[in-house]
């Protein structure tokens, strides 16, 4: 039996029909969002985030600590790996509407960490950690004050946006 054919019967035996699959997107980070389930995010430089995924954009995520003694994070889309939801999990939860609207958590986050002059750690994809105040943002970068002056930030080259 050829290899399309294995995947196509296991996937029958489970209850996921072909044509199923086909016509339906699966929204797994959604259902995570709205099931609150504890969930590993492996980022592409190998480090492992724990906590609760809260809100998604199209450009990032945001995980919230699960002891919540931490302000949530913002990880961008690029550094992500990975995503292992902890414990048993509903595939068919993550099969839902597509027309979802994207949720707008993490942009507010954003919003509050430059209006109130947050002293923010911004860990980059290769490691280096960063420490400021992040003052403003264009599409492609964020602009961070730190002790002796300004410095442009790459969007694409950040991993994870921290509130201290």
């Amino acid at each position: 039996m050829s290899l399309y054919g294995q995947e196509s019967w296991h996937c029958q035996n489970q209850g996921f029909g072909v044509q199923n699959m086909i016509n339906k997107k699966i929204f797994m980070i959604e259902a995570l969002i709205k099931s609150g389930q504890s969930v590993d995010v492996f980022l592409v430089n190998g480090i492992c985030l724990k906590g609760r995924l809260v809100a998604q954009t199209s450009g990032y995520l945001v995980l919230s600590d699960l002891m919540a003694k931490k302000a949530p994070q913002i990880i961008y889309r690029h550094a992500i790996s990975t995503i292992v939801p902890i414990g048993a999990f509903d595939v068919e939860s993550a099969l839902v509407d597509p027309m979802l609207p994207e949720c707008k958590q993490g942009e507010a986050l954003l919003d509050a960490i430059m209006s109130q002059n947050l002293s923010t750690s911004v860990f980059m994809m290769n490691g280096i950690r960063l420490v400021g105040i992040l003052v403003s943002q264009t599409e492609e970068s964020f602009l961070m004050k730190v002790f002796n002056g300004c410095q442009e930030i790459r969007k694409a080259a950040i991993a994870t946006i921290v509130p201290s």
